[in-house]
Formats: C-alpha cells, sequence, structure tokens
C-alpha cells in the first residue's frame, strides 16, 4: 500500500472518460501530495508533493473537456495547474491562505470557483490567469465569508449554491 498508516485522501478525482484513471490529493508523513492510478486503484504513482513541510493539498478536479488538466489548491495559498496528466505542476497564483475547494463550470470549463479559507470566493473565467474576487457580493450577508461549500446548479449553470457560516446562499 502506498498511502502510510493515518494517510487522510482529502478529495477523490476521476477521470470523466476513463474510471480507471483517478487522482487523490492526500496529507501523509506531515505533507500534502497528489497520487495517480491508471489501473483503478490497483497500483499508485506520486506525481507531486508539496515542497514546504506541514502544508496540504485540499482540492484537485479535472477539467471535464480535457482529462489532461488538472487544478489543485494548497493550504499554502497556491492554485496549481498541469497541463499534462499530472507529470509537472506550475503555480499559477498565490493566493497566501488555504484553497478549500476549487469548482469547474461544466458549461464552460474555462470559468472555475475556488474557496478561500476565511477570505471568500475568487472566479476566473480563463483557466486561472486571471481572477476576481467576489467577496463584495457578500457583504450584506454575516459571516458569509466563511465559505465551506460551493455547487454549481447542473440545470441552470448561472446558478451557485453556497454554504457559509451565515447559511445556505444561491
Amino acid at each position: 500500500n502506498i498511502f502510510s498508516t493515518g494517510a487522510v485522501v482529502n478529495q477523490i478525482a476521476v477521470d470523466p472518460r476513463d474510471s480507471s484513471r483517478i487522482f487523490v490529493a492526500v496529507f501523509q508523513n506531515n505533507s500534502g501530495a497528489i497520487f495517480k492510478t491508471l489501473d483503478g486503484g490497483r497500483s499508485w504513482k506520486q506525481i507531486y508533493i508539496v515542497p514546504l513541510a506541514k502544508q496540504d493539498i485540499k482540492t484537485i478536479v479535472i477539467d471535464p473537456t480535457n482529462p489532461n488538466l488538472l487544478y489543485a489548491g494548497t493550504t499554502a495559498g497556491g492554485f496549481l495547474v498541469s497541463s499534462d496528466g499530472g507529470e509537472s505542476w506550475r503555480i499559477l497564483k498565490w493566493f497566501f491562505a488555504p484553497i478549500s475547494k476549487i469548482v469547474i463550470k461544466p458549461s464552460s470549463p474555462a470559468e472555475l470557483f475556488v474557496i478561500i479559507k476565511d477570505k471568500g470566493l475568487y472566479k476566473t473565467n480563463n483557466r486561472g490567469e486571471g481572477w476576481m474576487e467576489l467577496t463584495d457580493a457578500l457583504s450584506g450577508y454575516p459571516s458569509a465569508i466563511e465559505i465551506e461549500n460551493l455547487v454549481i446548479d447542473p440545470q441552470r449553470p448561472n446558478v451557485l449554491y453556497m454554504t457559509s457560516a451565515y447559511g445556505l446562499l444561491r
């Protein structure tokens, strides 16, 4: 078993075109890492390790139109991208606060949303090259900046549902 005792799997991403191709964001041995399998989990390969001690990868997602395009977020605030199925990674943006979730808009995969722990919500329309902060829209809702989860309505892709310390917002 490649995962150590006490390893925490933070997120699993399954290739939408090939269910035997799976990526996992894991915290083990005091560090965050990404692992990949091409055979449905029989064998695993570590493809990324966070270079900072005690930092984690909380989220990993696969672009629905290009399964070689992956995004990951670290607890140090690094927004990572891989365009070759995880063989190489680069940091596109430092948010300097933990990234807790990345959500890709299925109807427009260049559009991504990122939850930054206790700092709010950010959006990109160009796969992470430029970002807009959406937190001002939450200013009328006490504690709404403490976002826990975000989902896109599959029937109405311009509608977001967000849970936060304030409650459920649409």
